[in-house]
């Protein structure tokens, strides 16, 4: 018997030479599926700054009003330094865009002819969306 490094257990001899090929295949495939999911979470993200700087409302962050433009702006920077706590679009809402990382106060958003309400509230509203046009475009 031979350990074999796909399986990381006693395997047979022939396993290994069949095995090898299956585990770098499974892996490359397991790799693209990866990519492809950073890669939905990039441009939903991307989706969602966008959405905040071209939106007519009024953004709170620690007891300060901000412009659409400058809260994405400030989105954006916090995203860029802190992608790795990042592994999906709801925990950039979570752990990004939703509080102060000093404060720790939750940021709001007030909107023309609505009530205010976090951006936690908000940006998770406008992810949906976002997924419903996407999954209803994909059929």
């Amino acid at each position: 018997m031979k350990m074999c490094s796909v399986h990381l257990k006693p395997v047979f001899e022939l396993s290994c030479y069949v095995a090898k090929p299956c585990g770098a295949v499974l892996t490359l495939c397991y790799m693209i599926s990866v990519s492809a999911v950073a890669t939905d979470m990039e441009s939903e993200i991307q989706h969602l700054l966008a959405t905040v700087a071209e939106s007519p409302c009024t953004f709170v962050r620690n007891g300060k009003t901000y412009s659409a433009e400058d809260a994405a702006s400030h989105l954006s920077m916090k995203y860029s330094r802190g992608k790795k706590y990042v592994a999906n679009s709801e925990q950039f809402i979570d752990r990004i865009a939703s509080k102060s990382s000093l404060s720790r106060q939750p940021y709001h958003i007030q909107c023309p002819g609505m009530e205010r309400q976090t951006t936690r509230e908000w940006l998770t509203r406008k992810l949906e969306s976002l997924r419903d046009a996407d999954s209803a475009g994909q059929k």
